[in-house]
Protein backbone atom coordinates (compact mmCIF):
# COMPACT_ATOMS: atom_id res chain seq x y z
CA UNK A 1 0.00 0.00 0.00
CA UNK A 2 1.32 3.17 -1.12
CA UNK A 3 2.59 5.71 1.98
CA UNK A 4 -0.51 8.36 2.77
CA UNK A 5 0.15 11.36 1.79
CA UNK A 6 0.81 14.76 4.16
CA UNK A 7 -2.50 16.17 4.05
CA UNK A 8 -5.49 16.45 6.41
CA UNK A 9 -8.44 17.45 4.26
CA UNK A 10 -10.08 15.76 1.58
CA UNK A 11 -13.39 16.14 -0.65
CA UNK A 12 -14.87 14.18 -3.44
CA UNK A 13 -15.73 17.15 -4.86
CA UNK A 14 -12.52 19.33 -5.79
CA UNK A 15 -13.95 21.91 -7.78
CA UNK A 16 -16.91 23.02 -5.47
CA UNK A 17 -16.01 21.26 -2.06
CA UNK A 18 -18.71 21.13 0.38
CA UNK A 19 -18.49 23.91 2.91
CA UNK A 20 -18.60 23.70 6.88
CA UNK A 21 -20.98 25.96 8.24
CA UNK A 22 -20.03 25.33 12.35
CA UNK A 23 -16.60 23.70 12.45
CA UNK A 24 -14.27 26.17 11.95
CA UNK A 25 -12.10 25.17 8.45
CA UNK A 26 -11.81 27.34 5.51
CA UNK A 27 -11.58 26.38 2.27
CA UNK A 28 -9.78 22.84 0.92
CA UNK A 29 -6.31 24.33 0.39
CA UNK A 30 -6.03 24.46 -3.44
CA UNK A 31 -2.30 22.80 -2.97
CA UNK A 32 -4.09 19.65 -1.68
CA UNK A 33 -6.47 19.34 -4.98
CA UNK A 34 -3.66 17.91 -6.96
CA UNK A 35 -2.65 15.19 -3.80
CA UNK A 36 -6.11 14.44 -3.67
CA UNK A 37 -6.34 13.65 -7.54
CA UNK A 38 -3.22 11.35 -7.69
CA UNK A 39 -3.30 9.46 -4.20
CA UNK A 40 -6.85 9.16 -3.45
CA UNK A 41 -8.42 9.04 -7.36
CA UNK A 42 -11.12 6.63 -6.47
CA UNK A 43 -12.53 9.06 -4.23
CA UNK A 44 -16.26 10.46 -6.15
CA UNK A 45 -19.18 12.04 -5.27
CA UNK A 46 -22.29 9.42 -4.87
CA UNK A 47 -24.41 9.47 -7.57
CA UNK A 48 -27.93 7.96 -7.52
CA UNK A 49 -31.53 8.22 -9.17
CA UNK A 50 -33.54 8.10 -5.72
CA UNK A 51 -35.02 11.18 -4.53
CA UNK A 52 -32.53 13.90 -2.73
CA UNK A 53 -34.69 13.92 0.84
CA UNK A 54 -34.62 10.22 0.56
CA UNK A 55 -31.08 10.36 0.41
CA UNK A 56 -30.82 13.01 2.89
CA UNK A 57 -32.74 10.83 5.30
CA UNK A 58 -30.26 7.49 4.87
CA UNK A 59 -27.38 9.92 5.22
CA UNK A 60 -28.86 11.36 8.17
CA UNK A 61 -29.77 7.88 9.79
CA UNK A 62 -26.07 6.36 8.86
CA UNK A 63 -24.11 8.92 10.43
CA UNK A 64 -26.44 9.05 13.46
CA UNK A 65 -25.72 5.22 13.60
CA UNK A 66 -22.05 5.10 13.00
CA UNK A 67 -20.19 4.92 16.45
CA UNK A 68 -18.60 8.03 17.91
CA UNK A 69 -20.21 10.34 15.51
CA UNK A 70 -21.92 13.16 16.61
CA UNK A 71 -24.15 14.92 14.47
CA UNK A 72 -23.75 18.92 15.09
CA UNK A 73 -25.40 20.26 11.78
CA UNK A 74 -28.67 18.83 10.05
CA UNK A 75 -30.26 20.73 7.49
CA UNK A 76 -32.32 18.74 5.43
CA UNK A 77 -33.88 21.52 3.42
CA UNK A 78 -30.57 22.83 2.02
CA UNK A 79 -29.33 19.10 1.81
CA UNK A 80 -26.35 19.70 4.71
CA UNK A 81 -25.05 17.65 7.42
CA UNK A 82 -21.74 17.91 9.58
CA UNK A 83 -20.91 15.59 11.76
CA UNK A 84 -17.62 15.80 14.48
CA UNK A 85 -16.06 11.81 14.06
CA UNK A 86 -13.89 10.44 16.51
CA UNK A 87 -11.24 8.55 16.14
CA UNK A 88 -10.85 5.47 18.07
CA UNK A 89 -7.24 5.72 18.84
CA UNK A 90 -6.44 8.95 20.68
CA UNK A 91 -9.66 9.87 20.54
CA UNK A 92 -9.02 12.99 17.88
CA UNK A 93 -11.97 15.02 16.66
CA UNK A 94 -12.41 15.20 13.00
CA UNK A 95 -14.88 17.56 10.89
CA UNK A 96 -17.20 16.01 8.44
CA UNK A 97 -19.42 17.39 5.70
CA UNK A 98 -21.97 15.85 3.84
CA UNK A 99 -23.89 17.79 1.37
CA UNK A 100 -26.61 16.31 -0.96
CA UNK A 101 -28.13 17.72 -3.84
CA UNK A 102 -30.14 17.63 -7.22
CA UNK A 103 -27.84 16.71 -10.00
CA UNK A 104 -28.30 15.88 -13.67
CA UNK A 105 -31.81 15.00 -14.87
CA UNK A 106 -33.21 12.94 -11.92
CA UNK A 107 -29.85 12.18 -10.07
CA UNK A 108 -29.22 13.09 -6.53
CA UNK A 109 -25.90 13.47 -5.96
CA UNK A 110 -23.73 13.27 -2.59
CA UNK A 111 -20.20 15.09 -1.69
CA UNK A 112 -18.60 14.72 1.17
CA UNK A 113 -15.28 16.05 2.91
CA UNK A 114 -13.56 15.40 5.73
CA UNK A 115 -11.00 17.54 7.67
CA UNK A 116 -8.62 16.80 10.79
CA UNK A 117 -8.58 19.14 13.42
CA UNK A 118 -5.09 18.56 14.30
CA UNK A 119 -1.94 17.38 12.69
CA UNK A 120 -0.80 18.06 8.96
CA UNK A 121 -1.22 14.72 7.92
CA UNK A 122 -4.03 12.05 8.55
CA UNK A 123 -2.40 8.56 7.67
CA UNK A 124 -5.26 8.57 5.15
CA UNK A 125 -8.29 8.72 8.06
CA UNK A 126 -10.19 11.29 6.43
CA UNK A 127 -10.26 8.82 2.73
CA UNK A 128 -11.09 5.98 4.47
CA UNK A 129 -13.88 7.51 6.19
CA UNK A 130 -15.04 8.74 3.10
CA UNK A 131 -15.18 5.62 1.55
CA UNK A 132 -16.89 3.77 3.86
CA UNK A 133 -19.12 5.66 4.33
CA UNK A 134 -20.32 6.72 0.60
CA UNK A 135 -20.52 2.56 0.37
CA UNK A 136 -22.63 1.96 3.01
CA UNK A 137 -24.79 5.10 1.59
CA UNK A 138 -25.17 3.12 -1.50
CA UNK A 139 -25.49 -0.36 0.01
CA UNK A 140 -28.56 1.46 2.40
CA UNK A 141 -29.75 3.12 -0.75
CA UNK A 142 -29.97 -0.21 -2.95
CA UNK A 143 -31.55 -2.34 -0.31
CA UNK A 144 -34.21 0.52 0.16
Amino acid sequence: MAKAPLINDVSTDLERPPAFRLARHGDLPSRFVPIIRNHYADLEPLRTKHEPAAVFQAAQALASERKRWRITVSDSSAGHLEVIAITRVLRFRDDVVVRVAAGDIGETVVDMRSTSRLGRGDFGANAARIRAFVADLRQRLETA
